[in-house]
């Protein structure tokens, strides 16, 4: 052993330790969703399997790369409903999808594909908070910990789950964007839409279970998906807020993913080059509907409007289209299917991204400094632009009302002003300036968990406390009680006094 006797034998022990938890068998139930939802949760799973990890990713989406020490499994039947526009406010737009999509969530459980799962082992589930609630029966199978995995950022259903207090007297909820002074209707708002969310959340959970159990998925022995879904060890939200927006209290369950696939840009193919050095003017501008919305299946007139307002700005632009072929394509346009899109966004000729507003669209162009134009149609989208504006780092143009002279001065305003440039800029730092390495960090939380059996140590006690003991409503309505039966008492007493002291100096005037 020579000099030092003791290492072989710590390296031993090492290797043996409960701590070492290479070659964990991680199980990613993300089955309901769209393709970037997909990409966030591929990103989560890369990093895993680059630190020796086990991966079976289930989702609705076929492979798109193949990843070493990663397997997939495509449900069928995985095809959402989601309206672009929200009727009847939050909740009402989130009960009725989620009843819709329950019978969807079922339906790919009851696939040969998924019922095989399971028949194996493993030693950690990341469970998709977008409609996967019928899971929790695989869950209750498997008898190991389970994390979450939201493919957005913070929000009402998250905090509800982690046990973070929601303020709605400072955090905007669903449908409204401000997030700070809030004035006194804006907390009104908050309020109602945030007991009303509450409400519709607990009807679609409970008629989940019962829908679970009446098809025989959900064992007798298995408790209510009500409580099952408190029993998180951690959160993975895909959020970068903590290092640039307003600071909200949050337990230490939860975990920041957000920018788990942001890297540094890398040198553009040849033929993106060329096109970029013979570009007739100075700068380019990218164009990216995102991967859900495809260009060739937007309303004809729409789409020729776009089209005309692109070929009259003094650039040239990259294209992301669904075809190979555009009739009547302007000039300064290259299309492609593909497209590199961090490297063109990372490209210091790139002056401009015109982009629908998905989430990952926005967050890269925030980190790479590049300020956005927005064509949004979801309200999701709406709702992520509307806080790129807040954050002076881009502006919105209607789709569905489209106005070439608004698209132009948007356009112009984006590039000539001073106060944009900075505003991306300073964005762009914060978001390059963090602690550590995002997939590392998600990593080394889930091997915590998996070194502490669930990581039961970390989880607040508020999340099985009622609202009314939470807040201490029962609390203060026994202090205002007392207050109130004290303040009566004195006054009883006090006219008590007067009175008394008023029939003394009456007796006393008549004996004068």
């Amino acid at each position: 052993m020579g000099m030092f006797p003791g290492i072989g034998l710590l390296a031993l022990l090492l290797l043996v330790s409960p701590l070492a938890v290479c070659g964990s068998k991680v199980l990613i139930l993300a089955p309901l969703g769209s393709l970037s939802h997909k990409n966030y949760y591929v990103s989560i799973a890369k990093a895993l399997t680059q630190a020796k990890h086990q991966v079976t990713l289930v989702s609705g989406f076929k492979p798109t790369v193949s990843v070493r020490n990663m397997e997939e499994v495509v449900v069928p039947g995985a095809e959402l409903n989601l309206p672009d526009h929200m009727e009847g406010g939050y909740a009402a737009y989130f009960l009725d999808n989620a009843h819709q999509n329950m019978d969807i969530c079922f339906s790919t459980l009851e696939s040969k594909r998924a019922q095989k799962l399971f028949n194996k082992k493993y030693d950690l589930v990341i469970l998709s908070t977008f409609f996967a609630e019928c899971y929790f029966s695989l869950i209750h199978g498997l008898q190991v910990p389970f994390v979450y995995a939201s493919p957005y950022g913070s929000s009402p259903e998250l905090d509800i789950i982690m046990g973070s207090p929601t303020f709605p007297s400072f955090l905007s909820s669903y449908g409204n964007d401000n997030q700070t002074e809030l004035s006194f209707t804006q907390r009104l708002s908050n309020t109602v839409q945030l007991t009303t969310f509450q409400m519709a959340l607990r009807n679609h959970i409970t008629r989940t279970d019962s829908e679970c159990r009446s098809r025989g998925i959900c064992s007798d022995n298995m408790p209510h998906i009500m409580y099952m879904r408190l029993n998180s060890s951690l959160t993975l939200i895909n959020s970068m807020s903590r290092y640039v927006e307003l600071a909200r209290p949050e337990v230490p369950t939860v975990v920041h993913a957000g920018g788990i696939d942001l890297y540094p840009p890398k040198p553009l193919p040849q033929p993106l080059e060329d096109w970029a050095e013979m570009a007739e003017f100075e700068g380019v501008v990218y164009f990216s509907l995102g991967r859900d919305i495809k260009p060739s299946k937007i309303n004809e007139n729409d789409r020729k409007e776009i089209l005309n307002a692109l070929s009259r700005l003094d650039t040239n632009i990259f294209a992301k289209w669904d075809t190979d072929f555009i009739l009547y394509k302007p000039r300064n346009i290259l299309i492609k299917q593909w497209l590199p899109q961090q490297s063109l966004l990372g490209d210091p000729r790139t002056m401009l991204f015109i982009s629908s507003g998905g989430k990952q669209s926005t967050d890269e162009a925030a980190y790479h400094g590049v300020p956005i134009l927005g064509l949004p149609i979801t309200d999701q989208q709406i709702s992520n632009m509307h806080h790129v504006e807040e954050q002076g780092l881009g502006r919105s143009v209607s789709f569905t009302n489209f106005s070439l002279k608004d698209f132009r001065d948007a356009f112009d305003y984006l590039i000539n002003d001073q106060s944009v440039q900075e505003a991306v800029r300073r964005r762009s730092s914060l978001l390059q300036d963090v602690p550590a390495n995002r997939g590392k960090a998600v990593v080394y939380w889930l091997e915590y968990v998996l070194r502490h059996e669930g990581a039961k140590h970390l989880r607040c006690p508020a999340i099985n406390m009622q609202w009314y003991r939470l807040y201490n409503v029962d609390v203060w309505s026994t202090v205002a009680v007392i207050l109130v039966a004290w303040t009566l008492l004195s006054l009883m007493c006090l006219r008590g006094c007067i009175r008394r002291c008023s029939r003394l100096v009456s007796r006393k005037e008549k004996v004068q």
